[in-house]
């Protein structure tokens, strides 16, 4: 059912959002949990891949979950 043409909601109203194709530099900390430095500098360093759309830089999805996917498990623990 549509409410409008920028919304998609279920049978009981409730607003479902698309699945994200790209993340924000601030969706991207919000989705990982890694802090805003820690992934410009692993973008800087090419180990993250992202694009500038316009005047905003992005990640997309599966180039997020390569990264994260190709960490060794415990890779950078301290303790």
């Amino acid at each position: 059912m549509r409410t409008n043409s920028n919304e998609l909601t279920d049978g009981n109203g409730t607003v479902v959002l698309p699945e994200k194709l790209a993340y924000s530099i601030h969706e991207a900390i919000l989705a990982t949990g890694l802090g805003r430095t820690f992934l410009y500098d692993r973008m800087m360093s090419g180990e993250l891949k992202s694009r500038k759309l316009g005047g905003r830089r992005v990640i997309l999805k599966n180039d997020l979950m390569e990264y994260l996917n190709s960490s060794p498990p415990g890779q950078g623990l301290s303790w």
